[in-house]
């Protein structure tokens, strides 16, 4: 597993080195957390009028669930055609060569998928000001549903490669499992 940890280290340790030779992308995550202090900081406080309540906080829940729900059916479906890219060739170079067990390259390419889709969940983030102002939630509501997409997108990961694994070469498994995932979302 130190293999593992010490590909992290070098990958997050030559990130860093990239920003140090490129200012422009040092100065891009600096302007996101500018952002992000300015949506915080404006996003606390309330422009409600006097007599006025927040909207019913279940059809944020509804929007969560919406959120979720159509992220995972996309990425299932996507699975049944090429299952879940974890790796780039140069993990298929170094990782899969050494001597590492299968189940640890496994949980390394997961983790790195759920650090993907985190990035992407980090733009959830930005949504805290309207939603402050009208469901009147908290920055820990909003980490909470930063949280449950990074689940969500875990499962959806979990369940794109189990069905190209299940379904690869079967041209009629592939067809039952895109009517079930459009039933599905039909009736969601």
């Amino acid at each position: 597993m130190s293999a593992l940890l010490y590909l992290f280290g070098t990958r997050i340790k030559n990130m860093l080195k990239d920003m140090k030779r490129h200012p422009s992308k040092l100065i891009l995550v600096l302007f996101y957390i500018a952002l992000f202090v300015v949506v915080l900081v404006a996003g606390g406080r309330s422009t409600l009028e006097p007599g006025e309540t927040y909207r019913p906080v279940a059809e944020l829940y509804a929007l969560a669930f919406a959120l979720y729900g159509a992220m995972y059916l996309m990425t299932a479906f996507h699975g049944i055609a090429s299952g879940a890219t974890f790796f780039t060739m140069a993990d298929v170079n170094l990782v899969f060569p050494s001597p590492i067990k299968p189940r640890r390259i496994l949980l390394y390419g997961l983790v790195r998928q759920l650090g993907t889709s985190l990035l992407v969940g980090f733009f959830l983030l930005f949504q805290y000001g309207w939603l402050s102002n009208t469901y009147g939630i908290t920055p820990g509501h909003l980490v909470a549903i930063v949280i449950g997409y990074a689940i969500a997108s875990f499962c959806a990961s979990i369940s794109a490669m189990l069905i190209y694994t299940c379904t690869s070469g079967k041209p009629g498994a592939q067809k039952l499992v895109k009517r079930v995932l459009m039933a599905v979302a039909i009736l969601v």
